[in-house]
């Protein structure tokens, strides 16, 4: 659309599109208004990366809201013998838990493990259990058997938990047992001397509902 070039007076507005123009009489000229700036973010002030938090925000359904990883590298074999308790899979003195967890009550958390492998020794009856423990409560996510004497196979635990109230820095480990009755030898290794390295690993995320 042309400029107006008749009955022109001081402020008159004129629009292209979503320009907008104001006439200046003193100059003769047509100035245009300055635009809200688009890129300026309304929710948040500061750079996303630089230690920005969030407060009252809402998630869409099924997005990640956090994710917290546990990883330890060994170069050589370690060994966790299991017993009749659920304890925490420890090698080299290093227990393979995640502290100081905290999320909102109602979503769900997907935790993840891999410690290495599981060995039964003289027992071709009595299972194993791997799990998590969280916030001191013990949960199988399955069990291990095999009918020999000797069986070593690779494992992993998957497990969703939904979060309760107060979940406020909390401790969660991956665990096993062996089944009561057992006189054999269950145990996780981390044969990192065969390898080069063997990484025990934990991942959970905090999942919105």
């Amino acid at each position: 659309m042309a400029f107006p070039t008749s009955s022109l007076t001081n402020n008159l507005v004129h629009k292209e599109g979503n320009r907008a123009f104001v006439y200046d009489s003193a100059l003769g000229v047509w100035d245009q208004v300055r635009e809200t700036d688009r890129t300026e973010n309304k929710f948040i002030q500061g750079e996303i990366g630089a230690g920005v938090t969030l407060t009252n925000a809402t998630f869409p359904a099924g997005h990640v809201i956090k994710t917290t990883t546990f990883m330890q590298n060994f170069t050589s074999h370690y060994y966790y013998t299991l017993t009749t308790s659920a304890t925490v899979i420890t090698f080299n003195s290093i227990a393979m838990q995640i502290t100081g967890l905290s999320a909102t009550e109602g979503n769900k958390l997907l935790i993840w493990a891999s410690a290495g492998d599981l060995r039964h020794v003289n027992d071709g009856t009595y299972q194993s259990s791997l799990g998590f423990i969280i916030d001191g409560t013990f949960y199988s996510s399955h069990g291990n058997w095999y009918n020999a004497s000797l069986v070593t196979w690779p494992t992993t635990s998957l497990m969703v938990f939904t979060v309760p109230a107060s979940f406020t820095s909390k401790t969660i480990s991956y665990a096993g047992s062996k089944e009561t009755g057992s006189s054999g030898t269950h145990s996780m290794m981390a044969r990192g001397g065969l390898t080069g390295g063997y990484t025990t690993s934990i991942i959970i995320q905090e999942i919105a509902v």
